[in-house]
């Protein structure tokens, strides 16, 4: 049975790659119906963080689940899986560092005093998903560090137990 912190977290990872599944889809289709008339290094830019951006954020949400299935309490993670959790927490990081600055421009930008009448509901729709990304995002990657220290802190207690039971 899983304690509460971390059947809040496994929520809060599916709302995660739901709204970010959610989002891509819409880019994709904004960025397929519009076409990309000119291959400039912006446009090529822009059409990678489309492509890009989502996919880090699913993956390492799908790590999370499978490090939240498979190896809480107390099983070890293979050097592979670790390696590449790794590298997807750094990217995953660095990717909502840089939505949170983007949600909270889009914001200002959105419901500022002056802006206020100009955009449509699918905007402000657009931007709240953003925004439950962003926060989403933030407190995935604060819990992915404890929930590695736990397994491991788990492990360890285990084999020393194990260990320590051996010793009489």
């Amino acid at each position: 049975m899983l304690p509460l912190k971390w059947k809040i977290f496994r929520i809060m990872t599916y709302l995660h790659m739901t709204c970010t599944s959610i989002l891509a889809a819409v880019a994709i289709i904004g960025v397929l119906q519009t076409g990309i008339r000119f291959f400039t290094l912006e446009n090529i830019l822009a059409l990678l963080a489309v492509m890009c951006v989502p996919l880090v954020l699913l993956s390492n949400s799908s790590i999370n689940l499978v490090l939240l299935e498979r190896y809480y309490p107390d099983r070890l993670p293979g050097k592979v899986l670790v390696r590449f959790s790794n590298t997807l927490f750094v990217l995953s990081t660095v990717v909502v560092l840089l939505m949170l600055a983007a949600t909270a421009s889009v914001f200002v930008n959105l419901f500022g005093a002056e802006s206020r009448s100009r955009y449509s509901t699918f905007s402000t729709l657009y931007a709240l998903s953003l925004a439950t990304i962003t926060l989403t995002g933030c407190y995935i990657v604060w819990c992915q560090i404890s929930l590695r220290k736990t397994i491991r802190r788990n492990h360890d207690a285990t084999i020393n137990n194990f260990l320590a039971g051996d010793e009489l």
